[in-house]
């Protein structure tokens, strides 16, 4: 009766990554939830976001390899919130997780949306969008640079909160999960 199964999975590990002459520093996780057949439509996914973020330039320390430890700062951290495209920013406080896209927000988990799958990004109900007893997530999370300077230095601190929702009883929350991923890397 109810959620059969409910579960979040890291598939790209947070890190730091090169991407094309920019950089990437996030991952990737998959949210999968079954519900039971007598009552799928029901149910609904609903994903939250708190946390923050910085980028902080520095220099790196001589005689050694470069590594956080020979890190030496260089002016004041800026808050890299506001460029995630989480709507309006990543923020301290937990809000609705979703996307910015075409002047849009898009959602996670609302039935009433068209079913997403592109390159990084799934939000659907198998085998139909409408009444489904499976729920599928892929998120790609994290911050994009255009540049790599080097003694860059990029702090990520992210928890989400997962929710099942009853929309037969008042959008009452019946299942939870958190998770969290961070970084703290510089580029080189």
């Amino acid at each position: 009766m109810g959620v059969l199964e409910f579960r979040a999975i890291t598939i790209v590990p947070a890190g730091l990554r090169g991407d094309g002459a920019g950089f990437f520093a996030g991952g990737q996780f998959v949210v999968r939830a079954a519900f039971d057949a007598d009552d799928c439509a029901r149910y609904e996914y609903r994903q939250d976001i708190k946390g923050t973020a910085s980028v902080h330039q520095g220099v790196l320390g001589a005689g050694g390899p470069a590594s956080l430890g020979g890190w030496l700062p260089a002016g004041a951290p800026r808050n890299a919130g506001p460029d995630f495209t989480v709507p309006g920013g990543l923020t301290s406080s937990f809000k609705e997780d979703g996307e910015v896209r075409g002047g849009r927000v898009e959602r996670f988990g609302h039935r009433r949306n068209a079913a997403v799958l592109r390159t990084g990004l799934e939000d659907r109900y198998l085998s139909a969008q409408r009444d489904g007893c499976q729920y599928r997530l892929r998120d790609t999370w994290g911050l994009r640079g255009a540049a790599r300077p080097a003694g860059l230095r990029i702090t990520i601190d992210i928890i989400y909160r997962g929710r099942i929702i009853d929309t037969a009883d008042g959008n009452r929350v019946i299942r939870t999960l958190h998770w969290g991923v961070h970084i703290d890397d510089i580029i080189t």
